[in-house]
């Protein structure tokens, strides 16, 4: 059917985001019309140097970030801070890979967030989540392969543990990113409310792994 608007046209997401996971699940939002402002440090988010490119960017940074604005703001200063208020104020989802301490810090957590714009929608990526006791430790793809037990069912019987050839816990999490986009946009049109979402890459491959038995 022709004439049709892009399924999410009119919405507005600040990406505060690094590496995969965030940058991919938000360029899939992006990919559905939604505007998508990334927000990077004044030296440039680390995955621009990531693996091969040319001309200064990685092909795993363009192909993480397509379908998006860019803006620099230096969040370590004052001004900084300032205008990524500003952004959120217009804004209707921000999606972070930030550990909790670094958000309360940039004034960037949920609570804040609320203050500036109430219904607003929040999507934090972490390796291990939010509570529990390992809430807020750093990871990435192939630890969180290691600890929710992938890396033991992969490979040869009886051999070592074996991690994935591709980063299937930032892909995973990358797809639940938009999926809880999606659901929280709903329940905010349907019930008025934003909230805040916890995405984690150890808990996606858990999920993904509930069918698995090894004999």
């Amino acid at each position: 059917m022709t004439g049709l608007k892009p399924a999410l046209s009119g919405i507005r997401i600040i990406e505060l985001g690094s590496m995969v996971a965030v940058p991919w699940g938000a360029s899939m939002l992006g990919d559905m019309g939604a505007d998508v402002i990334k927000v990077e440090p004044p030296q440039g988010e680390e995955g621009r140097q990531m693996g091969v490119g040319k001309a200064g960017q990685s092909g795993l940074f363009v192909g993480n970030n397509r379908s998006k604005r860019d803006i620099v703001l230096d969040l370590r200063s004052e001004a900084g801070k300032q205008q990524l208020r500003s952004l959120i104020a217009s804004a209707d989802i921000v999606i972070d890979n930030y550990r909790p301490s670094a958000r309360k810090k940039l004034g960037v957590d949920y609570g804040e967030l609320v203050k500036i714009k109430p219904d607003i929608i929040a999507i934090s990526v972490s390796t291990y989540g939010e509570t529990g006791a390992d809430a807020g430790r750093p990871g990435i793809d192939p630890s969180a392969q290691a600890s929710s037990g992938l890396m033991n069912i992969n490979g040869e019987a009886g051999g070592d543990p074996l991690k994935v050839g591709v980063a299937i816990a930032d892909a995973t999490a990358a797809n639940l990113v938009a999926y809880a986009a999606m659901v929280a946009l709903w329940v905010r049109q349907t019930q008025g409310v934003g909230q805040h979402a916890s995405v984690s890459l150890e808990a996606g491959l858990v999920h993904v792994m509930r069918s698995v038995h090894r004999v």
